[in-house]
């Protein structure tokens, strides 16, 4: 630690980024090199560290020092990024592009090199230092080349980006930075943002709407199937209602059972909210669905799919009155209740005449159809929302579990709502793409169409109506609807960053390798681009 402090001071560094905790797992990752709380010091060889404040950055903490040496006083600020595995990846782009920005903002324009290590300073510092010239180089150059640039940096430092995932995470940062926009509302401008998003946004007569779902879905493509492969074997395949939704490994619910533990369902974690996400029971899996139920006790179920008839994949999974028997669990309505789009249900399950658990179902019958007026839907919706927010534990995890027909469609937009809610009471701002985002990090198709991402504004400006949020134009001199960066009158055939269905046009094909557009071909191709100077290797003055 004294000759990092010593490289420290000798390059002038104001600037440190580090991307790995002190310890993960039982293993010892990296010494700690800063004093414990704001006011204590520590000597390391004949440098005194003095840390002077804590505060928060995205992703983890920021820490403010001095460094004083011969009387000579000189600050350095930590930034300290802790959502990373070793060897892994982030599970959200965006925090990790938000924690290199707050860096670069900080750096500067300074010429000394900024320091950034994780524990052997390879993996994850080669995925950050590649993600932001990669950036750099394609805004410059219209082209990305992961490939020559990993390589260059290899020659310089040996295993720069080690493991294939962490090479494919660079290809998803690096479109999202590029496709990338300030999607952050100011809550009292949010009613004139939405009008805007629905007007149009290129010569094609595209809406800002859609062109922002079309830039969500190139950013969230479906998982590998090695990452579903659960509910891809030969037992569990046709527990699925649909084939091309199914939980991921990582976080998909495993049932407490001797015979199988698979369900389509999984557990969710927003940033102020959890669910437990499920598709509606088919005839064959009800016993599988109470199972999870009595596993994991949630307070509340909500159910937002109709029930109908003549769709026989539809299993009712209460009893109309008194009690009736799904394998091993008996279910029991207990009361029902109506309250305008809303059944409300009192049910019980009890497993081998032993263990029993009592939950609160919301059926919902206000979703709108398609095509017809949304605000009565929304208006519904958010009724259902304030019934089951006020009667849910607060106090447990994943204590509401939802369901639609697939547990992504509507599912999606509650989910979406109730965060996005719990968003706006911690501040003044909302974020609906970043939400939907996030939660299709932990299910797939999350939010399935564009007509339910549009939904989920109309909710949103139901809520803010209703709690009489004051809303207010963009000044004439700042409507910029979200500082959005991206300029929507740009011929898209000059745009190197349109975004386009992947059947027209590769957008896939971008995610996952390099590839030259046919209105790239004529173009010179660049020079392999250079690692920035602000990585240079630093040799120790002797």
């Amino acid at each position: 630690m004294d000759d990092f402090w010593r490289m420290v001071w000798q390059e002038n560094v104001t600037t440190i980024a580090m991307v790995t905790k002190l310890k993960e797992g039982d293993k010892i990752k990296c010494g700690k090199y800063w004093p414990n709380k704001p006011g204590d010091s520590v000597k390391f060889g004949n440098i005194r560290v003095e840390l002077v404040s804590l505060e928060a950055c995205t992703g983890g903490i920021k820490r403010t020092m001095t460094m004083i040496k011969d009387e000579e006083l000189r600050t350095v600020t930590q930034f300290h990024f802790t959502e990373w595995p070793d060897k892994g990846v982030p599970k959200h782009t965006s925090s990790l592009l938000k924690f290199i920005k707050e860096v670069k903002a900080d750096h500067g324009q300074y010429t000394h090199p900024l320091i950034i290590h994780c524990s052997a300073g390879v993996g994850r510092t080669g995925v950050v230092i590649s993600i932001d010239s990669v950036v750099a180089h394609a805004k410059t150059t219209r082209m990305v080349d992961v490939f020559n640039f990993v390589t260059n940096i290899r020659q310089k430092r040996p295993y720069m980006v080690q493991t294939q995932e962490q090479y494919a995470f660079i290809y998803g940062a690096v479109l999202e930075d590029l496709l990338w926009r300030n999607t952050l509302i100011p809550v009292v401008h949010f009613t004139d943002h939405l009008q805007d998003l629905h007007s149009s946004g290129d010569g094609r007569g595209r809406s800002k709407m859609t062109k922002e779902f079309q830039t969500l879905k190139s950013l969230c493509p479906d998982p590998p199937a090695s990452q579903t492969r659960s509910g891809r074997t030969r037992d569990n395949h046709p527990k699925n209602r649909y084939g091309n939704n199914l939980p991921l490994q990582r976080n998909r619910v495993i049932l407490d059972s001797p015979d199988h533990d698979y369900i389509n369902a999984s557990q969710m974690k927003g940033i102020h909210c959890t669910f437990m996400t499920t598709q509606m029971p088919l005839p064959t899996t009800v016993s599988d669905f109470w199972s999870m139920v009595l596993d994991n006790k949630p307070s509340t179920v909500v159910m937002l799919n109709d029930k109908s008839q003549n769709d026989k994949s539809c299993a009712q999974y209460w009893p109309d009155a008194n009690s009736v028997q799904f394998g091993s669990y008996s279910v029991s309505t207990l009361s029902t209740s109506s309250d305008g789009d809303m059944t409300i249900r009192q049910l019980k399950v009890t497993r081998n005449s032993k263990t029993s658990h009592t939950v609160t179902q919301y059926q919902f019958h206000g979703w709108p159809k398609h095509g017809s007026d949304q605000q009565p839907g929304a208006r519904s919706l958010m009724k259902l929302i304030r019934a089951v927010k006020s009667s849910t534990n607060k106090m447990n995890e994943f204590s509401i579990l939802v369901h639609c027909l697939s547990g992504a469609g509507r599912t999606g937009v509650f989910c979406t709502a109730m965060e996005c809610i719990a968003q706006i009471a911690e501040g003044d701002s909302v974020d609906i793409f970043q939400t939907v985002k996030i939660l299709r990090a932990d299910r797939m198709q999350f939010v399935q169409t564009e007509e339910e991402y549009a939904f989920v504004y109309d909710v949103i400006r139901e809520y803010l109506q209703t709690e009489n949020y004051e809303q207010l134009p963009y000044p004439i001199e700042d409507h910029t609807y979200g500082n959005v960066e991206i300029d929507y009158t740009l011929d898209p055939e000059e745009n190197p960053y349109e975004v386009t269905d992947p059947q027209d046009a590769g957008a896939t094909a971008f995610l996952y390798g390099n590839v030259e557009t046919e209105r790239s071909q004529d173009r010179p191709k660049p020079e392999p681009q250079q690692p920035y100077s602000v990585y240079e290797n630093v040799a120790f003055d002797s």
